[in-house]
């Protein structure tokens, strides 16, 4: 598998996406190497939940990420990931290679044809559907041309829900034989929040009067907290006391703090017992997205059916 995030790296959803994807084939039987990224005080290679993870260190140039253009970075980051997956494979065999994201494209077809083994790309979400169909820059054009290139080349394209089928169809004209919808799934026993850690939570965000209203992700436009910031004051006059905790990071929050009320709370990257708090202790969590390709189901390990 190549992806651009990896545990204890994480950006947004794709890399726990990943991490999961990987733990649940290993434990299926399948021999499963990750090839992703490196950060600091992390191992250059490791075992861990039957996985091996491949971490590719940047080359030294540096490639400055501004107005959200990642072409730069991304060329360096899919030769550094290619050298890597490389001499992880040598000696080794691989049956099929995963992609994950237009980030890892240019990798993955290098290395396809290297090995001569078959494709599979995993479209999480798309440049157009994250800005509304409208790609107004030259990297948004370019992102969307890999986008349908990698898409074009994979044997199958795997998407989350049957409306990111539709979107992988209509924009890049993939055939619904070469689409599989293999939907995200929540493993509802890591969410089952611990009462002294929700009490404290709540005593931390909300106070002792007022309801509280919750966000969790990644601070970019398409999630759309502008939003919920801008409905949170009519919420307040109805609502006496309401406070609002924005968790997560991302290009977008210095914007958003700017538009925020003094009763609004950004509370930063949260994960683990920290985040499953919050969310227990909110009267109200809010999924404000513009665009949001993502499907759920839960399945209870609790139950024997």
């Amino acid at each position: 598998m190549l992806s651009w995030e990896y545990p204890p790296l994480l950006v947004g959803g794709l890399g726990r996406h990943v991490h999961a994807l990987a733990g649940a084939l290993a434990r299926a039987g399948h021999e499963v190497t990750v090839v992703t990224r490196h950060v600091p005080g992390a191992l250059l290679e490791e075992h861990s939940e039957g996985v091996r993870v491949i971490r590719a260190p940047e080359d030294p140039p540096r490639h400055e990420v501004t107005g959200g253009d990642l072409l730069g970075w991304a060329t360096g980051f899919n030769h550094a990931l290619t050298r890597a997956a490389l001499r992880a494979v040598r000696g080794n065999r691989c049956d099929v290679l995963h992609a994950h994201d237009w980030l890892a494209a240019y990798s993955a077809m290098t290395l396809r044809d290297h090995l001569g083994v078959p494709l599979i790309a995993t479209v999480h979400a798309t440049e157009s559907g994250r800005h509304q169909g409208w790609l107004p820059a030259a990297h948004n054009r370019t992102i969307d041309d890999v986008e349908r290139w990698l898409c074009a080349e994979a044997s199958r394209v795997i998407v989350c829900s049957e409306y990111m089928r539709g979107e992988v169809n209509r924009l890049f004209g993939v055939a619904a034989e070469r689409t599989e919808v293999v939907r995200n799934g929540v493993d509802a026993l890591r969410w089952r929040a611990r009462p002294r850690a929700v009490a404290a939570a709540r005593l931390r965000y909300a106070g002792e009067d007022g309801p509280l209203v919750s966000f969790a992700g990644r601070l970019v436009y398409e999630k759309g907290v502008q939003h919920l910031l801008a409905a949170a004051p009519v919420l307040r006059e109805r609502f006496p006391g309401l406070r609002l905790v924005v968790a997560g990071d991302g290009p977008y929050r210095r914007e958003l703090e700017l538009l925020a009320e003094p009763w609004v709370t950004f509370a930063g990257f949260l994960t683990g017992h920290d985040l499953t708090a919050l969310m227990a202790a909110s009267d109200c969590y809010v999924v404000p997205s513009i665009y949001e390709p993502v499907s759920l189901c839960i399945r209870d390990r609790s139950s024997t059916g």
